[in-house]
């Protein structure tokens, strides 16, 4: 076949742009007896573009070609409901949780001013938060504090009485746990 010239690329293009294009699988829509066909004879083969990289030009290019872009509420709502769908492992969790630590992580080392930390708050008050989440925040902490400190009983650890302490005056509850394991009791 022979090689079209650049300007010939062009003029096909600039004739083209505007005109419907005659393309014969248009509006063609496979059975789903086809597609578990299609599906059962591609097992195991890999995608043509398995492995490969894009390279820096490519990327800018595309981040180019996307500036400006505007979705559409329907598309906005596809990938929400996309990305609310995907069920991740623990060890997939896990790794990325390592992988994001430290010096890894992009915002590390960058403080966060005061005018944000302000909109934050902002964004924050007046929330309105239920029992239950107030519950999962508990754990969530109690958790964290164990992950940390390998305290399995936070109630005992001073910076987690005093963590709680300001979470129960922040939000109205009234947990358990004293500084001394001798003078604790259920409350």
């Amino acid at each position: 076949m022979k090689k079209l010239s650049e300007e010939h690329k062009r003029k096909i293009s600039e004739a083209l742009k505007g005109k419907p294009q005659k393309n014969p699988r248009r509006n063609f829509h496979l059975s789903e007896e086809t597609k578990k066909k299609v599906s059962e004879a591609r097992k195991g083969i890999s995608t043509w573009n398995k492995g490969l990289h894009l390279s820096q030009e490519h990327k800018r290019k595309i981040g180019i070609s996307n500036k400006g872009r505007k979705l559409t509420k329907e598309h906005k709502r596809l990938i929400s409901i996309n990305s609310k769908n995907q069920i991740h492992s623990k060890e997939r969790d896990k790794a990325h949780s390592e992988r994001m630590k430290g010096v890894n992580n992009p915002r590390h080392g960058k403080p966060v001013s005061q005018e944000t930390r302000d909109k934050i708050s902002k964004a924050h008050k007046g929330k309105i938060v239920t029992s239950i989440a107030r519950k999962n925040m508990r754990i969530a902490r109690i958790n964290s504090i164990k992950n940390k400190y390998g305290n399995i009983y936070p109630n005992y650890n001073l910076m987690a009485c005093e963590y709680f302490r300001k979470f129960d005056e922040l939000f109205n509850t009234k947990g358990q746990y004293h500084r001394s394991y001798i003078k604790f009791k259920y409350l």
